[in-house]
């Protein structure tokens, strides 16, 4: 029993040494000899990092990219059925996309990008909302069938200037929705002159009828003459109506209306300090590739032969 735990033990002592001498030879003596050479090299990160620097200077300050977003309200249809159709519009031709929203073909070259996103509620009362720029919304984000919002990045902060018109036009003179649009329209109009006639119908048999008897009959309710406080009500109440029917013809008949005007990122998005620790780290990284390539070529050449 005493040999079978001796011999166990020195099987895990050897198991360490053997773990222990994998670490040294794979692990710290590489580290070791990649932190002299660095040391000894110290100049070529230097430099490197300059190198890093200045593109990322250079990047931030000729080729800029800026960002705007202008969210909507759709009158008609569902907001996923808006963002599908703005979709394909990113991957057209700067001719058809500036013909498409209606802006100078100058304007539409300076267009990087366009990204439709959903809107989502903050919480379960539906009090707040957010845009999912990211479109990484948790599954179990309730989104607003009713409103969207389109991102658009560009190389000219000019190229918004008419974009948020742009947008509005480009789904107007969508056959689908401007369709539904028509048809929502003659229904609020039709809706608003039927309820006015009815308030003007029951308002004149009021008049007339003073305390007689008999009904008025108005759509599915029956009102008895003697009770003309409760006709009075029902007239206020379709004049109402008939005035909100009349205001949602002049404001919720178009296809889409804007929530939010469009808000435009003045600094780049690649501006100089996002993206200089990025290229610096990669250039000097790089850099001290290349040089240990290049101080080591004969071995490596050797090793490649091998």
């Amino acid at each position: 029993m005493e040999t079978e735990n001796t011999e166990r033990e020195l099987d895990l002592i050897d198991l360490i040494k053997i773990c222990w001498g994998w670490f040294v030879s794979y692990i710290c003596k590489p580290l070791l000899f990649l932190a002299r050479f660095a040391i000894k090299k110290w100049w070529v990160i230097l430099l490197s990092a300059i190198v890093g620097f200045a593109i990322s200077y250079c990047i931030s300050t000729f080729f800029p990219k800026y960002t705007g977003y202008v969210i909507y309200e759709n009158n008609v249809g569902n907001s996923s059925d808006f963002i599908n159709a703005i979709r394909p519009l990113a991957h057209t031709s700067p001719k058809y996309m500036a013909s498409a929203l209606d802006i100078s073909e100058n304007e539409a070259v300076n267009i990087l990008a366009i990204a439709p996103h959903a809107l989502y509620y903050k919480d379960t009362l539906r009090t707040s909302f957010y845009v999912d720029i990211n479109d990484d919304a948790p599954k179990e984000s309730i989104a607003l069938s009713n409103r969207f919002a389109i991102e658009v990045m560009t190389d000219d902060t000019m190229a918004f200037s008419h974009l948020q018109e742009g947008f509005v036009k480009y789904y107007s003179r969508n056959s689908f929705f401007s369709k539904k649009a028509e048809s929502k329209a003659k229904t609020l109009d039709s809706n608003s002159k039927l309820a006015r006639g009815e308030a003007e119908k029951l308002d004149e048999l009021r008049v007339k009828g003073g305390s007689s008897g008999g009904v008025v009959l108005s759509g599915r309710d029956v009102y008895s003459m003697v009770d003309p406080a409760a006709i009075s009500r029902e007239v206020v109440r379709l004049n109402e109506l008939s005035l909100n029917q009349a205001n949602a013809l002049e404001y919720d008949s178009s296809v889409i209306t804007v929530v939010s005007p469009l808000m435009i990122n003045r600094i780049p998005i690649n501006h100089f300090l996002f993206t200089y620790k990025k290229l610096v780290i990669l250039s000097v990284i790089v850099g001290f590739a290349l040089a240990l390539c290049i101080t080591y070529r004969k071995k490596i050449g050797e090793m490649i032969k091998d």
